[in-house]
């Protein structure tokens, strides 16, 4: 499964499943552009290019493709990860939580990949990253949860939409994963429903995000890759 040189744009990079994936896959000889709004402790890494920026902004999204076409880059695979939530019950979620979950997490990955359509390789693969309460829904959080749904049909789209570039576009799904957004995963009222009995690691999702970048993976398409623990069994 050799990723050797292969060029990746992460966003989301400076914490979590994007700082972990980011890790692994420079491991694996990678060269890796992160895009995220804090800075990254890789920045003095020789395969590690960071573009400290807010994907909100979508009218400057020049700054990314003006880099590559200055540095005359293409990419080979492209994670779309960066997402935030704000916890809140339905009746108290206000437009602006709403709009800034959206942005963030469904907005960003639909124009940013729009933006780089001819900066991806023919071959490539894009990645999204989805969450389990695309499936489960729950009492808390239903802008996050309509912004994930939205990433799972976007990914169906595109691997479409990519089809004559033979580009594949997959989603995985994490369930309970040890990050900042899930600070005590014991707490979690779906936490007894995993079979494996205990939170996953960043690392493990970023195993499967190289999985699915590499020739490994070649005949995997529009596809959205539960990695649960085995969360919906029981």
């Amino acid at each position: 499964m050799s990723l050797k040189n292969k060029l990746v744009l992460i966003t989301g990079c400076s914490s979590g499943i994007g700082l972990a994936t980011t890790k692994y896959l420079i491991s694996k000889k990678c060269r890796v552009i992160g895009i995220s709004r804090k800075n990254v402790k890789l920045l003095y890494n020789k395969n590690f290019k960071h573009i400290k920026f807010d994907l909100t902004e979508f009218d400057k999204y020049d700054i990314i493709t003006n880099y590559l076409r200055t540095k005359k880059l293409k990419i080979d695979f492209l994670l779309n990860n960066a997402g935030i939530n704000i916890p809140n019950k339905f009746d108290k979620i206000d437009k602006n939580d709403f709009e800034q979950v959206l942005k963030t997490n469904t907005y960003a990955p639909f124009f940013l990949t729009q933006k780089l359509i001819n900066f991806i390789k023919t071959k490539g693969s894009i990645v999204n990253i989805s969450s389990f309460s695309a499936i489960s829904g729950g009492p808390f959080s239903s802008h996050y949860t309509i912004s994930k749904s939205a990433i799972e049909g976007l990914t169906r789209n595109l691997a479409i939409f990519f089809g004559k570039k033979k580009i594949r576009v997959n989603a995985i799904s994490p369930g309970l994963i040890k990050t900042r957004l899930a600070k005590f995963p014991k707490k979690h009222p779906y936490f007894e429903r995993i079979i494996l009995q205990r939170a996953g690691s960043p690392e493990e999702i970023a195993k499967v995000v190289g999985y699915l970048f590499s020739d490994s993976a070649s005949y995997i398409n529009g596809q959205t890759i539960n990695v649960d623990g085995g969360m919906f069994l029981k």
